[in-house]
């Protein structure tokens, strides 16, 4: 019985693990899309970054 919860603990821990990857994976590119509407909403195209590049 012991064997199963500790089968049971590693599982949660991998998933954690995932999910908390896809977390931070998720807020990055939800990040750089709220950014991406914001430009666009100031009215910045991608040819204006250009020039400051």
């Amino acid at each position: 019985m012991a064997y199963i919860s500790d089968e049971i603990q590693n599982v949660r821990l991998v998933w954690l693990t995932v999910a908390s990857k896809f977390l931070v994976v998720g807020s990055i590119i939800l990040g750089l899309a709220c950014a991406s509407a914001v430009a666009t909403m100031l009215g910045y195209t991608p040819a204006d970054f250009n020039r400051v590049f």
